[in-house]
């Protein structure tokens, strides 16, 4: 042992220096990969050039996935990882990591709970469980962390189990609850997101490299702009008619709330309101200040009126809230706010169109529409569908996807996807990369007890 240094030395004076020590980068997330991000920034230390990895939809996020390993001549720096989807950034963390060894890991949690959330102060500049963290708060050093949740960092509490089936649920080292999608539960051509459970895992346009937009002109830009992201903000419901009473703050039979928090200026910001009976004017228009209608219908045979709006947000209220005009019995209601950015913020709506089902209710129900047609490249095509239901008694209610679509949002006046006491719809979407007709875009509607039903649905269009 002792004639280590002598011997470190005269290789030093040989001219050998000992190699570089290797940084090891992991990646957690509970984000769905393809769906919402398809690849992976990671900005290395060492002035080294950022890195794009591919992400793998066979990959599971929720547990440490290694997306870098670099040798490293420095014993303390920061580590930046940016998820991407079609070129845009979608969420991003940083994370300071400290020379442990000839070999040093890091891993940086990538978490949809820190997406919006900014950390600037100098002592909290990274973001775990939507609270700004120090940014040497990691699963390898947790003792840098704050007090937490759950674990030995949270008095020894369990983490609640999941209420999406293929979402395990477990305490992080940093002492924070996570869920850990487990794609292996779902079918053929899917995968587990860990909001909405089981989705089909379409495969979006291929996105742009960094290299592509730095040899494009201008021109190739601009047709090259990757699909809006639309993602939900906000739900509300309400319903009270055969006994229990389920609903959000604000909302009942006379009117409706819907909270906005989450919410980011400069983006497109759609709402989706249906309830239960009403009239062509039982929603006000506007249905919140500023925003601009898209359609408002009333239809079947016991009616059901929907409303859909837009506006670009801009220092919105904490609330958006209004009363029902006529023809309102139960209430029974879902409203669904999203959130859409990477638009055309001159002309973000280019097309919509309504469809209200003819004849007589049936059920299973055929929904169709012929579809809109798109201005730009990679336009994103939003279809929403419901229907007017007639059974007088609690009832389940299930969707097909239209072919090429994904799912964004499905919700009941309960509160959930399903059962329901009148009012439910879904909201799935698509890109377009050719600009043009989408062709017919349909789905199905199916009660599982005996009642019948007519379909609406409203297809639109949103420019990048």
């Amino acid at each position: 042992m002792r004639l280590a240094a002598p011997i470190a030395a005269l290789l030093m004076g040989l001219g050998c220096t000992p190699g570089p020590n290797i940084l090891l980068v992991q990646v957690v997330s509970d984000l769905t990969p393809i769906v919402e991000f398809d690849h992976i920034r990671v900005e290395a230390p060492s002035g080294g050039p950022p890195v794009m990895v591919e992400a793998r939809v066979d990959a599971a996020y929720g547990r440490p996935v290694r997306v870098l390993s670099t040798p490293t001549i420095d014993t303390s720096a920061l580590v930046r990882v940016t998820f991407l989807l079609q070129g845009r950034e979608v969420a991003s963390a940083t994370r300071r990591w400290q020379l442990a060894g000839t070999t040093t890991i890091v891993t940086v949690r990538v978490d949809r709970d820190c997406i919006g959330v900014t950390c600037t102060d100098a002592l909290a500049g990274a973001c775990l469980g939507g609270m700004c963290v120090r940014d040497d708060c990691t699963p390898e050093t947790p003792q840098n962390c704050p007090p937490g949740s759950c674990g030995p960092r949270g008095g020894g509490r369990a983490c609640p189990a999941s209420t999406v089936a293929c979402v395990d649920t477990s305490c992080s080292p940093e002492g924070v609850c996570v869920g850990d999608p487990r794609s292996e539960r779902c079918g053929p051509g899917q995968v587990c997101d860990s909001v909405r459970g089981c989705i089909a895992a379409l495969v979006p346009n291929a996105g742009m490299s960094d290299a592509s937009v730095t040899d494009a002109s201008a021109t190739d830009a601009a047709l090259m702009r990757p699909t809006p992201v639309a993602r939900v903000v906000q739900s509300a419901y309400f319903s009270d008619w055969f006994g229990p009473v389920f609903g959000t703050p604000g909302m009942s039979r006379s009117g409706y709330a819907i909270d906005t928090t989450g919410v980011s200026d400069g983006e497109l910001l759609v709402i989706v309101a249906c309830v239960d009976n009403g009239s062509d004017t039982v929603w006000p228009d506007p249905l919140a200040p500023g925003f601009t209608r898209i359609t408002q219908d009333n239809w079947g045979t016991d009616h059901q009126s929907c409303a859909i709006a837009w506006r670009i947000a801009h220092q919105e209220p904490a609330t958006y809230a209004g009363t029902y005009g006529p023809g309102i019995v139960s209430g029974s209601s879902v409203i669904a706010l999203l959130g859409i950015t990477g638009i055309d913020a001159a002309h973000p709506v280019t097309a919509s169109l309504t469809t209200i089902g003819t004849g007589g209710p049936v059920n299973p129900v055929p929904t169709s529409s012929a579809g809109v047609t798109t201005t730009t490249p990679n336009s994103l095509v939003l279809y929403v569908d419901s229907a007017d239901w007639d059974c007088f008694n609690v009832s389940t209610v299930s969707y097909t996807l239209p072919t090429g679509f994904r799912s964004l949002f499905e919700m009941s006046d309960q509160g959930t996807a399903s059962p329901k006491d009148w009012t439910t719809f879904q909201i799935a979407m698509s890109s377009q990369a050719v600009p043009g007709p989408t062709g017919t875009i349909a789905n199905v509607q199916t009660s599982t007890t005996t009642c019948n039903a007519i379909p609406w649905n409203v297809a639109i269009a949103i420019s990048p």
